[in-house]
């Protein structure tokens, strides 16, 4: 019972539509599930840096107040950066030095897929205003990284984001050991 108390209170069950049926969660022993209730140590780092970068600017995130969906959606923004493990390091201080945030930015939004695309997308249009590619600087634009990554018959999607084909095209480039 003790079990089914903790599971209540969690993220999860507080949308009806993501509660277990009741037939499934015993079966899978589901009362011995341990429930996140703190941050772990990376989704920290993320929200600390973010507070060292941008905290001040538009709001810190008090990280003594854990939030499940929060810790999940952290989760899912390092997952997306797994092509270049360090690049959560760069990306909040690249946001404030390079970047007009929205008026609803903040943490949320910009670890979220849309606002990190959104962000991005920002970044990519302040160095390379028209979207042209120029001879030597393929990383300087979305259309060039593409471009390369076409160009070394790199194969990618519409889901996969600009950063990780950038990352993949470095990494065939080291290969080929030329950097142009």
């Amino acid at each position: 019972m003790a079990g089914l108390e903790r599971a209540k209170t969690s993220e999860q069950w507080q949308n009806p539509q993501f509660i277990p049926h009741a037939a499934t969660w015993l079966n899978a022993g589901g009362w011995m599930d341990e429930i996140q209730t703190a941050y772990t140590a990376a989704e920290l780092a993320v929200i600390r840096a973010f507070n060292a970068a941008l905290g001040e600017r538009i709001g810190a995130v008090d990280e003594a107040v854990f939030v499940e969906a929060r810790a999940g959606a952290i989760r899912a923004f390092l997952g997306k950066l797994a092509a270049d493990p360090e690049a959560w390091k760069r990306y909040f201080p690249a946001v404030r030095e390079k970047v007009d945030l929205p008026p609803h930015a903040g943490f949320d939004y910009l670890i979220s897929p849309k606002g990190y695309g959104d962000v991005k997308g920002r970044m990519a249009v302040k160095r390379n205003p028209d979207g042209t590619r120029v001879a030597g600087e393929w990383d300087k634009s979305a259309s060039g990284i593409k471009a390369k990554a076409t160009e070394l018959g790199i194969a990618f999607t519409d889901e996969d984001v600009v950063p990780a084909i950038a990352a993949r095209v470095r990494a065939a480039l080291a290969k080929l050991g030329d950097q142009s």
